[in-house]
This record gives structure tokens, sequence and C-alpha cells, in this order.
């Protein structure tokens, strides 16, 4: 429709992208909104930039726009799809901010521009989210858009030999080159192998804080320096890089791939700008621990993630002894039994402890110590589970190392993303019903199963009053574990009630 070859690439692929929204809606023209999101669906557009340069993250209302999921690069506009009045006068107003020397071209930045300064819609939208619309456009009617501090001022790149200045910029081109294509590989992993939302999104927030760095560096420079035939390294491989024993190998060597990238970009960046290189530090602890996140789970993770049934034995709550209940709970299909014992004293305490290791070890089942990770470390118990109002799961690595398992309960989709943040190797979620082995005062219920089910990759054990007769509703939320406590310790056989509760468990797949 309008002087779409004034617009640079990163324009007119945003105009394209927007114009392919309507038809998906019903619609048949563009509004505002549409186009801000396809503005900012261009990690490394003029217009990001210039939202990273006020300091606004995207991510905190990227998902309230529409959504261009369904997009992909060959999709094309239909030609009947035109601009709505109010986007209309957005693209007029975004030619009139072009600079007289930049020959007529539109980009990215000016339609940004435009969107705040024309459009009330996009300024209320922004505004709920807790966005100046007006502020951003204060900041670029100045004549310097970057404000650094006294230190930065006298390095614009005025060093002293051209020939320096090359070289820099030639090492931090090929270092961001190396740690986004890391990051992007470990993203992948997480997003499609682990499934994990959580740590996806905190990795793409990791790499959208690292292309903030580039506002403060010269990127026309950098790619000005850039000689890949010219580059050794490019000849020179090692056995070790042409073979991955893995998919662990792939992920733990791209992280560090990107750390040690980093790490350079963050000591040459300096030379340039002080700026960019405190967000190169910050870049690279993000990706330390990540690296925690993604490595110690996994092999952890791997030793419960095939368990569906976990028992919490009390001994007070059991009807009968409590090494004949763990010998038939075993027997029956449990997979998990934790001792949950708050009335013993710590003698007392061990010798249960030492007497469940022993049933669950010759068994094949896993034993796991509740609140106490001294004893679970003197019983060589698998695991220990804390509470939120235990110790945190740092303190208690301390004590167990990091071969021992850690759970922890949660009770909300919050807490269970704070405990996947925390290095957790499995979670409680609950309570689902009412219980008789623990009061609460509120209940997760199903929506926080469903919610958990969504979102979180670890192994995930629904908790709280299920039963055989309740278990269907637990399941089509979305659990395919569960931790119970009173039903099997009350039943006169519980090898029978683990087996029902197994038969309908192994229904599903993990």
């Amino acid at each position: 429709m309008m002087w779409h070859e004034h617009y640079s690439a990163a324009a007119r692929r945003a105009l394209d992208a927007a114009r392919c929204l309507p038809p998906l809606s019903g619609r048949d023209s563009v509004d505002p909104l549409s186009l801000l999101a396809a503005l900012l669906r261009d990690d490394e557009s003029e217009a990001i930039a210039l939202l990273r340069r006020a300091n606004i993250h995207v991510l905190h209302f990227i998902n309230d726009l529409p959504s261009l999921d369904e997009l992909d690069e060959s999709s094309n506009p239909p030609p009947q799809v035109t601009y709505d009045s109010e986007t209309a006068h957005v693209m007029r107003l975004a030619a009139e901010m072009v600079p007289a020397d930049a020959s007529q071209t539109i980009g990215s930045q000016e339609l940004l521009l435009a969107l705040l300064a024309g459009s009330s819609t996009v300024a209320k939208f922004l505004g709920d989210h807790d966005v100046d619309a007006e502020q951003i456009l204060a900041m670029n009617r100045q004549p310097a858009t970057i404000a650094v501090d006294p230190e930065d001022q006298q390095l614009d790149l005025q060093v002293e030999e051209v020939t320096e200045h090359h070289d820099v910029a030639r090492i931090i081109d090929a270092n961001a080159n190396r740690a986004r294509e890391g990051m992007r590989v470990v993203e992948d992993y997480v997003r499609f192998a682990r499934n994990d939302a959580a740590l996806s999104l905190r990795l793409k927030e990791a790499r959208h804080r690292f292309q903030e760095a580039f506002a403060y560096l010269p990127t026309t420079d950098l790619l000005a320096s850039r000689d890949t035939t010219g580059d050794v390294g490019t000849r020179l491989t090692t056995r070790a890089e042409a073979s991955r024993a893995s998919v662990r190998d792939v992920v733990q060597a791209n992280l560090k791939r990107s750390q040690e990238a980093v790490r350079t970009l963050e000591e040459y960046a300096k030379t340039i700008s002080a700026v960019a290189g405190r967000i190169f530090e910050s870049v690279r602890y993000e990706l330390y621990t990540l690296e925690r996140l993604l490595l110690i789970q996994s092999e952890a993770a791997g030793r419960i993630a095939g368990a569906s049934l976990y028992w919490l034995a009390d001994p007070d709550a059991c009807s009968r002894t409590l090494d004949w209940m763990v010998e038939r709970a075993v027997a029956g299909g449990v997979q998990v039994v934790q001792l949950r014992d708050k009335r013993s004293e710590d003698r007392e305490l061990l010798r249960l402890a030492q007497l469940v290791r022993r049933i669950t070890a010759q068994a094949g089942a896993m034993f796991i110590m509740n609140d106490r990770p001294d004893i679970a470390r003197l019983v060589d118990a698998d695991g220990v589970h804390v509470g939120q109002e235990e110790l945190p799961v740092a303190q208690v690595r301390r004590i167990v190392g990091t071969e021992m398992l850690v759970g922890v309960s949660t009770h909300s989709l919050e807490q269970a993303r704070q405990a996947v943040l925390d290095g957790a190797d499995y979670i409680g979620i609950g309570p689902v019903f009412p219980s008789r082995t623990k009061q609460f005062d509120a209940f997760a219920g199903i929506p926080s199963v469903k919610q958990v089910a969504s979102e979180i990759s670890l192994p995930a054990f629904a908790i709280g009053g299920i039963g055989p007769g309740n278990l269907p509703q637990v399941m089509d939320a979305g659990a395919t574990r569960i931790a119970v406590g009173h039903v099997l310790c009350v039943c006169d056989d519980p090898a029978s009630m683990a087996r029902q509760l197994r038969h309908k468990l192994d229904s599903t797949s993990h």
C-alpha cells in the first residue's frame, strides 16, 4: 500500500509479518498492535535496540500482543490486506521522522517511534504494562541517544591506531557469533528436549540481555572487520569437536563455548564501553548458573524420572509395623519411600531410617529422608525432601552433595518455578485435595497441577488426599506421578493398593 520500497529490510520484514496477521483473526486490515508485535519479532532490529537502551524488556509484555507463532519465513501477506486508519497515520508519521541524510529509508526504529508518538492504542497498551511511551520519545529527542558514565565518554572508539581498533572489532565480532550460536544450541535443547518453559524463558532473557550490550558497541565496524575466509581458526579442529558422545555432551560443550566467548567479549568490550563490559559480565554469571541447573538436574532427575508412585511412610499413621508396611508397599509397586516422622528422637529416627534403607535397597526402590539431610547422609539415602520452611536447596546440597536427590514441596506454580531455579531434582505439588496426613489452610488444587504439568519439566508428584477414587481427576490434569500417604498407611493390604494405583498410573506415559 505505502512506499514499500522506501523501507529498510528490517522494516519491510515487520510490515510483511504484520500484514499476515489479520487473516488469522478474520480481519482485513493491520492495526497498531499487530505492527508493534511484528517489530518486536526481530531480536536484532533497531527497534529492539532502541527499547533496550531505554531499559525496556519486551518479554514483560510481548505475550499480550498478537501472536506470530503461526508464521514462518515463507509466509507471504495476502494482497487484499491493508492498514487501518490509525496504522496508516503512524506510517506517514514514520516517513516524516527520517533524518535528512538517511536517503529517505524508513527503518524499524522510525516505525516504533511513530507508533509511540502517533498511536493512542499502543500508548495505552504500553501504559497498562508500566511502560511510558513519552519517556522513550523524550530520550530519542536528545542529541545523544546513549547516556553513559564519564568513563565511557572518552571511549567513543577513539583508539590511537586504526589497526588496533580493527583487531578489537574482529575479536568481538567472532566471539559474539560463537556466543550466540552456543546459547541457541542450549536453548533448543531446553525448549524441545526438556520442554521446560521456565528455563527456556530464562535462556531467552539471557540472550536478550546479551544483545543489549551491542547498543554500546560499533556494530557497523564489527561487520566490516569480519574475515571468515582469512580466519586461521576455521581450519583448526580437534577430534573432540568432531563427535559428541551424548546430548548432554552437546549441551555442556556449547555452554562452555558460550561462557568462554562471553568472557572474551567482556574483556575486549571494556576497551570501547564499560557498560557493554558489565552487561557481558552479568550474562557470563547467568550462564554459569544455567550450567548448574541443566547439568546437575539432567543426571539426578533421570534417577527419579521413571517413578510414578511415591509413598510418605509415617510410623504413627501406619496400621501395622513400619517394616511390614514398607516391605509390602514396595512389593506392590511403590518406587519411592519417604520416611516422614516428626515425633521420634534422633536415635530412634536413625534406626527407622536404617530399616527403611535396607528394605528399599533390597527391593530396588528409592529411599528419601524427610527434612533431615544429616540422617540421609548417615544411612546413604537416595535423597532428602524439604518443605518451604525447611533448609533451602543450596544449603541441603552443602550437606548431601550433588549425587543425592533433593526434593521440594511446592504449593503454587511460582514456588515450582523457584524450585527449578534453586536446583531441586524433583518437586511435590499440592495439596490437591484435603489430606489426613497434613493440614493446610489453602489448597493448590487441580488448577496448580495443570499449570505445573504444562510448564515444569522436573519430575513433579501431585500430593494431598489422592486415592483410587480421585486419581483419574489428577491424571486428567496432566499429572503422571503421585505421592500418597494415608491411603497406603491405613489399608490392610498395602501391596494390593499399590498395584491398583500403579495400574492406573501406568496407563499413561511419563
